[in-house]
C-alpha cells in the first residue's frame, strides 16, 4: 500500500489501495477495515453502517454503496488533512474546548431517473456552534452567483458562439485549511481511538458557518493567480481575464460553490482558457463534468442559441406531492386560477398546521421558476404571503402551479447571443394599479431584454395600494432603470458596445407624460426625489422612454391575473423563445 505526505500528516489515496472490483469484493464479504494506516485510526464499514438503523432495510447491492461512499468520505478528510489526533493518551478530554458533533448524510445520485449510486456527505450536526468560540458574524458571509449573472454568462457564450467548459472539485471545502484551536468528535466508523478521545480539526467541514466564506476565498485566490478578477464589484463570483496587448483572448469564468464554468470567446482554441484549467487541475482536484448541466438545470447548446429547462426536477418533485394532487389530469392553460387567485385573502377555512409543509412546498417551488419559469414570479409570490397561515385555498393553488409547471416542462427558456458592436438593452415595466382592490396589494414588475433574451424579472408586491395610477407607472420606471444599470455595466466590462441609451418601455401615458414633458405637471411634484431623476437621465440623453399598448406589454404577465388563454401564451411564448418586439409603438 502506497502512503503520501500531505501537510505533514500521513494519508491514504484510494487509488493507491486497490482496484474498484478488489474494493467491491472486499465490501461484500465483511466490509473494508484499515488499520494503524493513519496514526492508528481505522476505518470499518460496518461500524459506520451500524450507527444508521434504516440502513437494514436496504438490499446488499445498495448496502455495499453506502460501504463505498462512506469509505471516499473517511478517505478523503484523511488525504485533505482535514482532522487530526492531537493528544497523548488518557488525556483529560473534558478540558478540550467544547467539540462539534459531525454526522454522515447518504443520499441517492440521480440524473433524471436513472441511479447512479450513493454520495456520502460529513456535515457538522446541527445549530450547535457558538460565536465567538467556532465562527464570527463577520466572517460567514458570501453570496453564490446571481441568476441574472449566469444569464450574461450564457449571452457571452452565445455571443461569440463558443460551449461553456464546466468542471466540479471534489472535497472542496475540506481543502480549505483551518488554523483555529476547534475540535470534533470522530466519525462514524472510525476505529482504533480511545475513549472520549476527539480530534484537531485542521480543515473546514461541510455545515460550518465559515466553510462556505472560507472556500468562497480559497476559491477567489485560485483564479487571481491566473489573472482573473471579477466582472463587477457587486459580482465577484462571475470573473473574467481581459485580452492583454494583441492577445484577443477573453476568458470568463462563473462559480458556484465547488462548480466552476469557465468559456473563451476563441472556443477549443484558446491557450488561455487550457493553461488556466491546467493550472486549477494541477492545485484543485476538478472532475470533467458534462456540458449539458449545469447546477441541475439541463442545457442544449447549438450555434449560437441555448436552451435551458429544469424538467428532471419538476418531475421528482410531482413523484413526492402526487398522492396529495391528480397531477396532469387537468391541463390548466393558467398557471393559477384567475379567480382563485384574486380569493387567496378570503379563504376562511382551517388552517393546514402540521398537517402539510407549505413551507417546504414553496421553497421546492422557487429554485425551478427562478432557473426556468422566470415569468411565474407572480403566482409564486403571490402565494407566497400566506407560507405562516397557509389554508386549503393556497395549497390548492400551489398545486396548480405545480401543475403548470409540470405540463410545460419542456419548454425550455431560449438565449440568444447579442451583437457585440451595438448591444441593446430593453426593459418593459408596468404597475398593477390597484388591480387587486380585493386583496390590497399593488404589483410592480420589470423585464430586461439583452437584445431579445430575457436576462431578469423583477416582481414585487407592495403591501398597500397606492392612491394614484401615476405615482405606481413612475415608481415602477425608476425600478427599471435602477435595475439595468448594473447589467449595462457588467455587459460593458465584458467587451460588449453597448448603446448608450437605454430604452425603458411602459404603458402608461400619465406616467411618460409626467418623466418627459419640460414642465412638472400638478401630480409629479409630488413623486419623489429619486423617481424624478429619470427626468434627468432623459434630458441627457441616457434613457430613452416609449409606449407601448398593454395588449402588448411584457410585463403585464407578472403583474396582473386576468389574462385570456390567447394573449398569455403569445407573450409567453415570445418571451421564453427569445423572439422579443425591442422597438416602443410609441418614442416620447
Amino acid at each position: 500500500m502506497a502512503l503520501q505526505n500531505h501537510r505533514n500528516m500521513i494519508g491514504i489515496s484510494l487509488n493507491h489501495i486497490m482496484t474498484p472490483d478488489q474494493m467491491m469484493l472486499l465490501y461484500k464479504k465483511n466490509g473494508y477495515k484499515i488499520d494503524n494506516v493513519f496514526q492508528g485510526i481505522g476505518f470499518s464499514g460496518p461500524e459506520a453502517l451500524s450507527r444508521i438503523p434504516r440502513l437494514k432495510e436496504l438490499d446488499e447491492e445498495t448496502r455495499i454503496d453506502c460501504y463505498v461512499a462512506l469509505f471516499k468520505e473517511f478517505a478523503g478528510f484523511i488525504n485533505n488533512g482535514t482532522v487530526s489526533r492531537c493528544f497523548p493518551a488518557k488525556y483529560d478530554y473534558e478540558c478540550v474546548p467544547k467539540p462539534l458533533h459531525i454526522q454522515t448524510i447518504l443520499t441517492k445520485k440521480m440524473a433524471g431517473r436513472e441511479y447512479l449510486g450513493v454520495k456520502a456527505r460529513s456535515v457538522v450536526m446541527g445549530n450547535r456552534e457558538i460565536e465567538g468560540l467556532h465562527y464570527f458574524d463577520k466572517d460567514i458571509h458570501r453570496n453564490t452567483v446571481s441568476d441574472d449573472a449566469e444569464v450574461l454568462f450564457y449571452i457571452f457564450c452565445c455571443s461569440h458562439k463558443v460551449i461553456a467548459v464546466f468542471r466540479d472539485v471534489t472535497g472542496a471545502y475540506l481543502l480549505v485549511v483551518d488554523n483555529g484551536n476547534l475540535y470534533v468528535y470522530p466519525l462514524y466508523g472510525m476505529t482504533g481511538l480511545e475513549p472520549k478521545e476527539v480530534l484537531r480539526k485542521l480543515g473546514m467541514i461541510y455545515g460550518e458557518k465559515r466553510a462556505n466564506a472560507a472556500w468562497h476565498d480559497r476559491l477567489q485566490d485560485e483564479f487571481r493567480q491566473e489573472g482573473f478578477k471579477s466582472v463587477d464589484v457587486t459580482e465577484p463570483n462571475l470573473l473574467q481575464r481581459e485580452p492583454q496587448g494583441n492577445d484577443k483572448d477573453r476568458c470568463l469564468a462563473m462559480t458556484y460553490v465547488d462548480n466552476i464554468a469557465i468559456a473563451s470567446s476563441l472556443g477549443d482554441k484558446s491557450e488561455v482558457l487550457k493553461k488556466a484549467e491546467k493550472n486549477l487541475a494541477a492545485r484543485l482536484p476538478l472532475t470533467k463534468e458534462p456540458e449539458t448541466e449545469w447546477n441541475g438545470c439541463q442545457l442544449t447548446w447549438q450555434e449560437g442559441v441555448l436552451s435551458k429547462s429544469v424538467s428532471a426536477y419538476i418531475e421528482r418533485l410531482v413523484e413526492h406531492y402526487k398522492k396529495y394532487y391528480n397531477f396532469g389530469s387537468n391541463k390548466i392553460k393558467l398557471p393559477m386560477s384567475p379567480a382563485l387567485e384574486k380569493n387567496l385573502e378570503f379563504d376562511t377555512s382551517d388552517l393546514l398546521g402540521d398537517r402539510f409543509n407549505f413551507r417546504e412546498l414553496m421553497g421546492q417551488l422557487n429554485w425551478p421558476i427562478v432557473k426556468a419559469f422566470p415569468l411565474q414570479k407572480f403566482w409564486h409570490q403571490s402565494l407566497s404571503r400566506f407560507m405562516t397561515k397557509a389554508r386549503e385555498k393556497h395549497l390548492k393553488g400551489a398545486f396548480q402551479l405545480l401543475n403548470y409547471l409540470l405540463n410545460n416542462r419542456f419548454r425550455p427558456w431560449t438565449i440568444k447571443g447579442a451583437n457585440l458592436k451595438d448591444t441593446r438593452i430593453t426593459v418593459y415595466c408596468d404597475s398593477s394599479n390597484c388591480d387587486e382592490k380585493l386583496t390590497g396589494h399593488t404589483t410592480t414588475c420589470a423585464m430586461l431584454f439583452v437584445d431579445q433574451s430575457l436576462v431578469f424579472v423583477y416582481c414585487k408586491k407592495k403591501q398597500k395600494v397606492q392612491p394614484e395610477s401615476m405615482m405606481n407607472e413612475c415608481r415602477a420606471i425608476y425600478e427599471s432603470w435602477r435595475r439595468s444599470v448594473r447589467i449595462k455595466r457588467m455587459l460593458h466590462n465584458m467587451g460588449f458596445h453597448v448603446r448608450r441609451k437605454l430604452m425603458v418601455i411602459s404603458d402608461s401615458d400619465s406616467g411618460l407624460h409626467a418623466l418627459t414633458q419640460p414642465y412638472i405637471t400638478d401630480k409629479a411634484k409630488y413623486l419623489p426625489p429619486k423617481n424624478l431623476k429619470i427626468r434627468q437621465l432623459y434630458g441627457n440623453n441616457e434613457i430613452g422612454l416609449g409606449g407601448v399598448s398593454s395588449e402588448n406589454n411584457y410585463a403585464d404577465l407578472d403583474t396582473k391575473s386576468d389574462h385570456t388563454f390567447e394573449r398569455f401564451n403569445r407573450l409567453t411564448e415570445e418571451i421564453m423563445d427569445a423572439r422579443v418586439n425591442i422597438e416602443p409603438e410609441v418614442v416620447w
